[in-house]
């Protein structure tokens, strides 16, 4: 009798263990998507009252800025306002490393994309989801699973180097590492231990491409990442160049960051040119044209309405003064959280003309969408050419619309869009 009422008081003691272990996961999964979550809107007028009235907003060790001119003074200040994403990669990618380790890293890496790339990616990822579009049901396409994430897996698979991965994997691994290394700023273990997990997969995965490339002859190896950065790979106690482990890590952020990213962009924008029927004749009229700088800048005045991200974290070392002679100068005490708002500095009013307008015909410079100073995204390039190119065939249709009912609006698992269908006709 006794063993069974210790059995029995165990299994209870496991099962209230799970409960609260699961209560404490999404809690802490709520942490990560709130501030997403609730920058995602079409109303910034609260943006607007925190630059006029509390610019920089310091609460304990977090400080969120908000003016255009102290967002970039952060992001271009790597010394005083360090990337805070080392420890979600054991070696090192080049987003979070500054000084001399940067600047090797960033030696080594600046070839990887060449802008002979550009024009044949952007016919690749234009072909494949000029098919997609066509084999879909006009009564209703995912955008999400049936043309956005098989356009981009094809590209990580091919571009990147790191094989094809099934869809779904792909898809959970870029969750999972990217809340870990780029939103989970408090180290949430939950988050971490997700994040830890899809990393090892994906680096036994890379690992692996790399033990298979390097036993072909050099000269019959794909022109891809992969292949590319194996050129930079230093010896053991060379000065230059990167070691296996931290070729392995570049390789995931960058097939990471980019899946991810980029995935975000495109559900987002679609979201938001169904919201605007302004912006989505412009954009169809973009479309049917081929005029892709056109449709560009249409999908960056949209991203300027619904943020990717809204704001860059950083750290602070030694603490810092920001805001240094005006009325809102704060301390920044050492080792705080700075978050660079770079959604609310594309609005701000006093170096963005009538920043609620949706203006196609604005100026690169008033755009962050792909951050700024010295760590603005490496692939920015090559966006500026495949996110038209995915997205046109879909804008090009007749009668492009929301799906009825709930499936017509965008859903989100944890930070991350996941579906949205449509319809349209033939």
């Amino acid at each position: 009798m006794e063993a069974l009422w210790r059995a029995t008081r165990d299994q209870v003691q496991t099962g209230a263990g799970a409960r609260q272990r699961a209560a404490t996961g999404r809690l802490q999964q709520l942490a990560i998507t709130a501030p997403q979550r609730f920058f995602d809107f079409r109303n910034v007028s609260g943006l607007s009252w925190l630059r006029h009235r509390r610019p920089i907003v310091r609460v304990g060790d977090a400080v969120v800025v908000s003016r255009r001119e102290d967002v970039l003074g952060v992001l271009d200040d790597t010394t005083t306002f360090a990337p805070p994403y080392t420890t979600g990669l054991a070696s090192g990618f080049v987003l979070g490393l500054t000084g001399e380790d940067y600047r090797r890293h960033h030696r080594a890496l600046e070839g990887l994309l060449r802008p002979g790339d550009h024009q044949h990616l952007r016919q690749d990822m234009a072909n494949i989801a000029t098919a997609a579009v066509a084999s879909a049901d006009p009564n209703g396409m995912a955008v999400g699973r049936e043309l956005v994430r098989p356009v981009l897996i094809d590209l990580v698979a091919r571009y990147v180097g790191i094989g094809r991965t099934p869809p779904d994997v792909l898809l959970d691994w870029s969750r999972a590492i990217f809340q870990d290394i780029f939103l989970n700023n408090a180290n949430l273990s939950q988050i971490h231990r997700a994040g830890d997990g899809a990393a090892a997969e994906v680096r036994h995965v890379v690992e692996t491409a790399l033990v298979e490339r390097r036993s072909v002859p050099i000269r019959d190896r794909p022109d891809d990442l992969l292949t590319r950065i194996m050129a930079v790979e230093r010896a053991p106690q060379g000065p230059d160049g990167l070691s296996q482990a931290e070729i392995v890590d570049n390789i995931i952020g960058l097939a990471i960051g980019w899946f991810w990213h980029a995935t975000k962009a495109a559900m987002v924008a679609i979201d938001g040119l169904l919201d605007r029927r302004d912006a989505l004749v412009i954009a169809t009229a973009a479309a049917r044209d081929s005029d892709m700088e056109q449709l560009q800048r249409v999908l960056w005045e949209v991203l300027r309405f619904r943020p990717v991200q809204v704001g860059l974290p950083r750290t602070c070392p030694d603490g810092a003064i920001l805001g240094r002679g005006t009325p809102y100068e704060t301390v920044v005490p050492p080792h705080a959280f700075v978050l660079a708002g770079t959604h609310s500095a594309m609005w701000d009013d006093s170096v963005v003309p009538d920043p609620a307008r949706f203006d196609v015909t604005r100026s690169e410079g008033q755009y962050l969408v792909f951050g700024s100073g010295p760590h603005r995204c490496m692939g920015e390039a090559l966006m500026r050419g495949q996110l038209p190119a995915m997205l046109a065939p879909l804008l090009a249709v007749d009668g492009l619309t929301r799906a009825a009912g709930r499936r017509g609006r965008l859903t989100w698992v944890d930070a991350s869009p996941d579906e949205l269908w449509v319809q349209f006709s033939r």
